[in-house]
Formats: C-alpha cells, structure tokens, sequence
C-alpha cells in the first residue's frame, strides 16, 4: 500500500511539476544491511508547511520500486 502511494507521489509529481504541494524524494541506507530508508517530504509552498514520511524497505522491494517509476514513466512517454 504504501509503495503504490510512494510510485504515484513521483509520477505525479513528474506530471504536474507546477503544482503548489512539492515532493522532495530521498534514499538512504538503513541501520541493517540490505535495508534502505525511503522519504518523502512533501513541502506545501502557500502555508510553508512540511511533511517528512520514512519508511525501511529491503533492496529487493526498492530494485522493484524503481522498476515502476520507470516503466510508468515510459508508458507516460509513448503515450505522448
């Protein structure tokens, strides 16, 4: 569930880039090894505010995040 919201945060944010609410997406190693911390923050340009979310993955599941991203955005390019 929270992959899918992860994967739609950055196509959409590749889609509509002027929008007010701006997403800055990072990864970071984790404290095990093979696990990774990925974060979004999502910063709403009007009121200033800002919204940090965190969570750990496995390399396996963010080989295969990635993997969406980038077929998603192909599939966005053809279409065009």
């Amino acid at each position: 569930m929270l992959t899918k919201k992860y994967c739609e945060s950055i196509f959409s944010e590749y889609k509509q880039p002027d929008k007010s609410i701006s997403n800055t997406f990072y990864v970071t190693p984790g404290m095990k090894q093979g696990n990774w911390m990925i974060g979004i923050v999502e910063v709403n340009s009007k009121t200033k505010e800002n919204q940090r979310i965190q969570v750990p993955v496995t390399t396996a599941r963010l080989i295969a995040m990635l993997e969406l991203i980038y077929l998603a955005y192909q599939k966005h390019l053809f279409r065009n």
